[in-house]
């Protein structure tokens, strides 16, 4: 019985540390990239920073501000504040882009405004600084 126990044991220990290699990838935040980027439609964007896509989703607020786990749009006409956050390879937290004058341009502009601010080393490591493993859109 102990030997089929510690075999479960590391047969887990196994798994578990495998796919946690398949989740680690290296993107440099401050090295310049192959830069490719693609707004996928109003609130998704896709870049290819040297051959590693980064996803992510765009959403304009009422609010600006810097770096925030909780975003929430209103009801009103008001929502010009660009907001991104990344999903694939990883999630982060929502990272505040730009003020798009009103809200018919940020909801037209803002995910290609995301990924364009994902060729700034800056923005990136902002991005990279905010990672979890949590996946709450809001």
């Amino acid at each position: 019985m102990k030997t089929f126990y510690i075999a479960g044991v590391l047969g887990l220990l196994f798994s578990v540390s495998g796919h946690a290699a398949k989740l680690c990838m290296a993107i440099d935040e401050n090295v310049p990239t192959d830069y490719e980027y693609s707004s996928l439609n109003s609130s998704e964007w896709l870049v290819d920073i040297s051959g590693t896509f980064v996803s992510g989703v765009a959403y304009c607020t009422k609010a600006s501000g810097s770096v925030a786990n909780n975003i929430y749009r209103s009801g009103t006409y008001d929502n010009k504040y660009c907001w991104c956050k990344m999903l694939s390879p990883a999630v982060s937290s929502w990272v505040f882009s730009s003020n798009l004058s009103d809200a018919t341009n940020c909801a037209k502009y803002c995910s290609e405004d995301c990924a364009t601010k994902m060729a700034s080393s800056d923005f990136r490591s902002t991005m990279f600084s905010t990672l979890s493993d949590s996946n709450n859109l809001m």
